[in-house]
């Protein structure tokens, strides 16, 4: 004999949720559980851009440019002559560069 492993997953919805989903179920002729089971199985899920280490790796660089980009807001207002031009077009390409990655 085959023993299958069988596993719930319990969740909560609001009445007006639970009243749309009995709704959907009936026109198939099926209960919400039936019917939200044949939802779950058949949805396609995105797959992520990024794995998990490299999202935490993105927001520590984007964290840590927001930081620097304060740094310098606060320099350029406290002395307007802080920064070159070339300075700005570096750090500006950091930024696109960076931004390139997210998209």
């Amino acid at each position: 004999m085959v023993f299958i492993s069988r596993k719930q997953i319990n969740f909560r919805l609001s009445d007006d949720d639970f009243s749309k989903l009995s709704r959907s179920a009936q026109v198939y002729g099926l209960t919400p559980t039936r019917y939200a089971k044949k939802l779950i199985m058949k949805s396609h899920l995105a797959k992520p851009k990024f794995d998990a280490q490299m999202q935490k790796d993105l927001y520590r660089q984007v964290i840590g440019m927001a930081s620097n980009l304060n740094q310098i807001a606060h320099k350029i207002n406290t002395d307007s002559h802080a920064f070159s031009d070339s300075e700005f077009s570096a750090l500006r390409q950091e930024v696109q560069d960076l931004l390139r990655q997210l998209k």
